[in-house]
């Protein structure tokens, strides 16, 4: 690994550019950084620029704060599956709680935007037609949205019956594993699907 990386960091610009090129498997990987790179820049550059202080920019904050409107989606359909399961809650904007057991606090980072940029790099450096692409981008963003509401839900009901210590129990950490594995098997279809080895 370390002579293949001298190798290709001693070889002029333009040479480089060729091999990757070339090579279907580095052209692709190169594909995926650039576009993981650019929308989780992207999207944490946009909050950053949507919450006041620091760099904020009145443009940012009244015309593309999609964070905040995902986040309120989140938490009142995380709110209604705790109704339906009996569990009097209520919300604000940035969290959720069952009064005088739990208050779960909806940051920016436990939003999953790492892992919809992950998914979508992926999809959209695969090469395959864009109707495919649109496709499996969907799938990914609801199964993140969906799993993300299964989390706060689960994190509240946890709580609430008293069945471990809430701040034992790191979540955002297991999400992200039990995400990434459902990105896994998504890709992996996706990928066996386009070479026929998953027909």
């Amino acid at each position: 690994m370390y002579k293949t990386l001298k190798i290709l960091s001693s070889m002029p610009p333009r040479a480089l550019a060729q091999k990757l090129l070339k090579d279907r498997i580095a052209f692709f990987l190169l594909k995926f950084a650039v576009i993981f790179g650019l929308l989780y820049g992207l999207n944490f550059g946009i909050i950053a620029l949507s919450i006041p202080g620091g760099l904020y920019s009145e443009w940012v904050a009244e015309h593309l704060r999609y964070a905040d409107f995902l986040r309120t989606e989140l938490i009142q359909a995380s709110s209604n599956l705790l109704t339906f399961f009996g569990y009097q809650n209520l919300y604000d904007a940035a969290s959720l709680q069952i009064p005088g057991v739990v208050k779960i606090k909806v940051a920016y980072v436990c939003m999953g935007f790492g892992l919809v940029s992950f998914c979508w790099a992926f999809v959209a450096a695969y090469p395959q037609s864009l109707a495919k692409k649109i496709i499996y981008i969907a799938i990914g963003t609801l199964a993140i949205i969906i799993l993300n509401i299964l989390r706060i839900v689960g994190l509240a009901v946890i709580t609430a019956k008293d069945a471990f210590e809430f701040s034992l129990i790191d979540h955002h950490t297991t999400f992200n594993i039990i995400v990434y594995i459902f990105l896994f098997l998504l890709l992996m279809r996706m990928v066996n699907r386009e070479t026929g080895s998953g027909r």
